[in-house]
């Protein structure tokens, strides 16, 4: 029992340990595990005001006075375009596409770092849909 133990430790844990730790990572899972994390262009506030501005309320929501938080993941890059857009949590089908239309259609952004190089990262970005005060009061 202890060779059958030794050889399972040999065929997992052995990649572990041959791993170069001076290559770049293909794509990085999370923002947290980089040297420079990915940055809209401007910072969070150019981001803040980007979607402010482009975000259009999708009209069946509005009618509907459905309001939520979407949460939707990205890659950025190493050239810092944003790709594979999808929802993280689904809600509201219309917030949802509405979410996807305005993060596909961003800038690229200054992609993350490791060992000084560009790589690709996971992003996951909240946009939330809120209903003016007016729409909250009739909404009761």
């Amino acid at each position: 029992m202890k060779n059958i133990f030794f050889v399972f430790i040999l065929l997992f844990a052995s990649p572990a340990f041959s791993q170069d730790k001076t290559k770049t990572p293909e794509v990085v899972p999370d923002q947290q595990h980089v040297e420079e994390k990915a940055q809209f262009p401007g910072g969070p506030d150019a981001l803040a005001k980007f979607l402010s501005s482009e975000l259009k309320y999708p009209t069946k929501a509005y009618e509907k006075k459905v309001e939520g938080k979407v949460y939707v993941e990205f890659v950025i890059d190493e050239t810092g375009k944003v790709k594979g857009v999808r929802v993280k949590r689904k809600g509201d089908p219309d917030l949802d596409a509405e979410a996807i239309r305005v993060v596909k259609a961003m800038p690229n952004w200054t992609p993350a770092k490791v060992i000084g190089k560009p790589v690709k990262s996971m992003t996951v970005l909240p946009v939330n849909f809120v209903l003016p005060p007016k729409m909250k009061e009739d909404k009761k």
